[in-house]
């Protein structure tokens, strides 16, 4: 494939397939009959709790890493404390971590023991 279309070719199918699957995927969220998924609660009042000047786990606590509230309480105040900004900056988040994951662990970013002690 990347003979046929050059590797940023490549690179741009494989990101919009990447796209397509992560929005598959997530659609089911945006018919939720029942309303929030139980993590969608925690996650949102988190956010607002950081925005209202809170610190993450300290009045409400979470297992994730406090680095998502404040991203998230971020995106509320730049778009609205809104249920569509919450879902879409989640699924903003996966697509970021599947494309990010596999950059991190190829041997190109990483130091080897020749480059190291030499």
């Amino acid at each position: 494939m990347t003979r046929a279309w050059g590797p940023r070719g490549a690179a741009l199918f494989w990101g919009l397939v990447l796209a397509l699957g992560v929005a598959g995927t997530q659609m089911a969220s945006f018919d939720r009959e029942g309303g929030l998924h139980p993590d969608e609660h925690v996650f949102i009042l988190m956010a607002a709790h950081v925005l209202d000047g809170g610190l993450p786990n300290v009045g409400l606590v979470d297992i994730k890493p406090p680095l998502f509230f404040y991203l998230l309480a971020g995106a509320f105040a730049l778009f609205g404390e809104t249920l569509a900004v919450a879902r879409l900056f989640g699924d903003l988040s996966v697509f970021a971590l599947c494309v990010a994951i596999p950059k991190l662990l190829t041997n190109e970013n990483h130091l080897t023991c020749r480059q190291v002690h030499s």
